[in-house]
């Protein structure tokens, strides 16, 4: 998208994500305290799964390559 502002790109990355862990930290704390630590790692646990059984469901390389064509 940006191949010519490559260092800006990888700035904003890099400043989104620890950004976004700061953020992730302080609402994982707080949902803590309310629900108790043991259901929020239960729930952190369960949620990668599910992202997992949803790329199930992604088109293949095959299917995007053969659109294209």
């Amino acid at each position: 998208m940006f191949p010519k502002n490559i260092g800006l790109v990888s700035g904003l990355m890099v400043g989104f994500g620890i950004g976004a862990g700061g953020i992730g930290a302080t609402l994982i704390g707080w949902l803590s305290d309310q629900y108790g630590i043991y259901t929020i790692f239960g729930l952190f646990g369960i949620l990668p799964m599910l992202a997992a059984v949803l790329t199930l469901f992604l088109p293949s390389e095959r299917s995007l390559i053969a659109k294209e064509a």
